[in-house]
């Protein structure tokens, strides 16, 4: 899921929901993966009413995502 989301720039709520998800449920078994979880988080929350309006992510998820 990972590698898929690397090869866009941009993503959808719905990509950022599906990523989180997947890697929130991770984190119940590796509890220290959650830690980097905080920039999908607040992407979350940067959509407001355009839900299918691509956003870049925020500056340092794709280091959390090298975790």
């Amino acid at each position: 899921m990972i590698v898929l989301w690397e090869l866009h720039q941009t993503h959808t709520l719905e990509e950022v929901q599906k990523l989180y998800g997947k890697l929130l449920h991770a984190s119940l078994i590796v509890p220290m993966g959650h830690t980097y979880l905080a920039n999908l988080e607040t992407m979350l929350g940067i959509f407001h009413n355009s839900p299918f309006k691509p956003h870049t992510p925020l500056c340092g998820t794709q280091d959390d995502l090298c975790w």
